[in-house]
């Protein structure tokens, strides 16, 4: 078997595991659950969810036209959309161009912080990814509450 293929099937465990253990426990989907594999941002955003610990994440892809589309996330909110339209250009004010990682911008609601990731080069956008994390005794107040 090649090395791609291993890795994949091994990435794809993760994934499944993580998927099938947040289902168990009721709590958000993963990527697996709302973003295809053959997604060619699938394997950048999956493997920054297996680092970055989150309670809520957002995806959206830059269309051609500059707007954002298929919006995706852990949690269903109508408001996404406009969220993330609004942290993208609050992060393309901060910088035109290119990729950035920063802080988010916007309001964080409930969550303690959040970080957003641009994937751009020079010449076009590809996504926006934000990914929020609620403070420490809230994840605990949650997961003592579910048992």
């Amino acid at each position: 078997m090649e090395v791609a293929q291993r890795k994949k099937r091994v990435h794809a465990q993760h994934v499944a595991k993580a998927s099938d253990a947040e289902m168990r426990n009721g709590s958000n989907p993963s990527l697996a659950d709302v973003m295809p594999e053959s997604d060619p941002a699938f394997p950048i955003v999956s493997s920054i969810l297996h680092i970055v610990p989150a309670s809520r994440w957002t995806f959206a892809h830059v269309g051609p036209d500059g707007n954002l589309a298929l919006v995706l996330g852990s949690y269903a909110n109508g408001r996404r959309l406009a969220e993330l339209t609004a942290e993208f250009a609050c992060q393309r004010k901060k910088a035109p161009t290119g990729s950035r990682i920063a802080a988010t911008l916007g309001s964080l609601g409930d969550f303690a912080s959040g970080i957003t990731l641009l994937f751009a080069d020079a010449r076009a956008n590809f996504g926006i990814l934000t990914l929020c994390e609620r403070p420490k005794w809230d994840r605990l107040r949650r997961a003592n509450s579910a048992c």
